[in-house]
């Protein structure tokens, strides 16, 4: 299992290629293949956003943290890892998914189809955006005061520059970021946007995690390429569980 090379022309799809050897990991026993390739990007990206709001394996015991769209693929992780290290964490998520996120691990969760994000207390060590970037203010005003941090995946920056173009798309971002920096400044908590990037530390944890059989993450679709366009709806409809394309010859695993 591992990271592969986003395609750069000619589609991002591709039966063979060549890989990184820093970025692959032997597969987990017990777990097929299509099960496999739902982790590495995902985890990657959570890895990426644990360590960005400064919580780790050496300090998240007793913390309060708040995640935010907890039900999804990153929340999900979250959920798993955050517990196994002993915090204390309060899941943002619909009524339909409460069961799943107490089942995870959450201490609590809010059912944000009859709750406001403005009835949680202020306490929070940590925040996590998995969510929507249209309640980024209302979270950051979550944390308490000497926070550690708070992180976003679901920041403006591709949409900026998508609607703007890359230069006023860019300078939009930066006034959004500049904002959301000042909230958390007043909290005295670190502020980042998460962009995926390969890690290979992340991917020695998620070896390490899934030889103890500790995460699990559900797999909705996994179809061959020439059915790729089910995944992209799977995806784009936000529905349960990761959307896997793989080599036919992969499917049988």
């Amino acid at each position: 299992m591992g990271l592969v090379p986003t395609g750069k022309k000619g589609g991002a799809h591709a039966t063979h290629l060549t890989a990184d050897a820093r970025l692959v990991r032997p597969a987990a026993g017990g777990l097929a293949s299509r099960a496999l390739a739902a982790f590495p990007y995902t985890f990657t990206t959570l890895w990426l956003a644990l360590r960005g709001a400064g919580i780790s394996e050496g300090n998240a015991k007793g913390r309060n943290v708040l995640v935010h769209g907890a039900s999804g693929g990153l929340g999900q992780l979250a959920l798993q890892i955050l517990g196994t290290w002993g915090a204390s964490v309060t899941a943002i998520c619909s009524t339909a998914n409460i069961d799943l996120c107490r089942n995870l691990g959450a201490t609590a969760v809010l059912d944000r189809t009859r709750c406001r994000l403005e009835e949680l207390p202020d306490h929070f060590d940590a925040g996590l955006n998995f969510g929507a970037w249209e309640d980024e203010a209302t979270l950051l005003g979550r944390l308490g005061q000497g926070a550690l941090g708070y992180v976003t995946t679901v920041h403006p920056l591709l949409g900026n520059i998508d609607r703007s173009g890359l230069l006023s798309g860019a300078w939009r971002s930066r006034q959004d970021w500049r904002f959301m920096q000042s909230l958390a400044n007043a909290k005295g908590a670190r502020y980042r946007w998460i962009i995926f990037q390969p890690d290979e530390g992340a991917l020695d944890m998620l070896y390490q995690f899934l030889t103890r059989g500790a995460l699990t993450l559900p797999v909705g679709v996994s179809v061959p390429f020439s059915n790729a366009d089910l995944a992209f709806e799977h995806a784009a409809r936000h529905m349960k569980g990761r959307a896997v394309l793989l080599p036919t010859e992969a499917l049988s695993g």
